[in-house]
């Protein structure tokens, strides 16, 4: 869902008339690409694995540490989009639809980390209710 508006933004940008002072650029793109990278690395199965399950010692450790950096790094992106907005489009003084795609950008980067929230439970209770 965040990328539909992302990809809104985009095209609401460049076939705006007149077009817009900001151009849209890689610091554009950057934090959805680190939050859909943080939210999709982390491997839910081996949060509470065993060593019987996995080889190696303190799988769900290790697992545990990848998830909290991936949670990290999907809100940094979340500060970064909120930072991006703020520096490219509300300090310059523009109004009105000259900062949507700032906006636009926020709004993917809050989707994706409050999609990643609600549904990885969901996904997690829908696992263990076909286990018993």
């Amino acid at each position: 869902m965040g990328w539909w508006f992302f990809i809104d933004g985009v095209v609401f940008a460049s076939t705006r008339n007149p077009p817009l002072s900001q151009q849209i650029r890689f610091e554009d793109y950057v934090p959805g690409i680190l939050s859909t990278l943080s939210v999709n690395l982390i491997d839910k199965d081996t949060l509470n694995a065993d060593e019987d399950t996995y080889s190696g010692s303190n799988i769900a450790c290790k697992a545990r540490a990848c998830a909290f950096i991936g949670i990290s790094l999907a809100l940094g992106a979340l500060g970064g989009a909120l930072a991006i907005f703020s520096l490219k489009y509300v300090l310059p003084g523009y109004s009105g639809d000259e900062f949507y795609f700032g906006i636009a950008i926020t709004i993917q980067n809050f989707a994706i980390f409050v999609g990643f929230v609600t549904l990885n439970p969901l996904c997690n209770f829908e696992r263990f209710n076909q286990i018993s």
